[in-house]
């Protein structure tokens, strides 16, 4: 059994074709998938694609960047005291993080950002939960806030696209990479490049938004960079997922 790193097939889209998508991710013989949380509303979706597949999703409940710069300051706080009495049934607090990207709103929205991300570091740490991390344009900011944190923290970047130097500072706070569809698609030249320097046990794979059969395309694609197979990949990156989610944060 392969294990995507990060996948949304609690997603509303994928509702109606949802038997379909998950058979064709298990004939490419994918059946565990780690959950992004978004929202409150999204983490009882989850629940019940757990119950409806049974067996196979990771829970994490988090407070998605962008739900939170939608938000209102109540709606935030209200979810934040949420996710402190849910948090202990799911496997990860996730997604968390920033998002300095264009549609990331005003000085409002990002402040909201920066302060629930800051409250869900504290849940995380208090809960002994890793972390899976929506880092978009702010990858100084995240480990500067994960460094004054301390080395308490620890779990995955997902959808990494960073260049080798926010690899290594990701890596020294403990952090695995998770790398998504775009290793497959033109572009993405700083990941491309700093993947083959990347170390191997903590390099995980991922499809995030895409459908999760492509799990195998996106190894292919890794291995077209750093060499070996395919298989051997999805294995590296299962094994290490699956001691991410069953060994507490230090």
């Amino acid at each position: 059994m392969w294990i995507d790193a990060h996948s949304h097939l609690a997603d509303q889209r994928w509702a109606d074709q949802l038997d379909e998508v998950v058979a064709q991710a298990r004939a490419a013989g994918v059946s565990g998938w780690v959950q992004g949380g978004v929202s409150p509303s999204e983490w009882e979706r989850q629940l019940r694609l757990r119950d409806r597949l049974g067996g196979g999703i990771f829970l994490a409940f988090g407070l998605h960047p962008w739900w939170v710069a939608s938000a209102s300051d109540a709606a935030v706080d209200a979810a934040l005291k949420e996710l402190e009495r849910r948090l202990p049934e799911a496997a990860l607090l996730g997604e968390t993080g920033l998002d300095f990207a264009p549609r990331g709103g005003d000085a409002a929205a990002h402040e909201r950002r920066r302060r629930a991300f800051n409250a869900q570091l504290s849940l995380a740490k208090q809960a002994s939960k890793p972390l899976a991390l929506h880092v978009v344009r702010a990858d100084a900011a995240v480990t500067r806030i994960l460094a004054a944190f301390g080395p308490s923290h620890r779990g995955l970047v997902h959808g990494f696209a960073g260049d080798a130097q926010a690899a290594q500072r990701y890596l020294t706070l403990g952090f695995d990479l998770s790398v998504g569809p775009g290793v497959a698609k033109p572009g993405f030249h700083r990941l491309k490049e700093a993947l083959p320097a990347l170390p191997e046990d903590r390099l995980l794979l991922e499809t995030d938004d895409a459908a999760p059969h492509l799990l195998v395309e996106v190894a292919e694609a890794v291995a077209a960079l750093r060499g070996g197979d395919a298989q051997s990949h999805l294995n590296r990156s299962t094994r290490r997922v699956k001691s991410l989610l069953e060994t507490p944060s230090p």
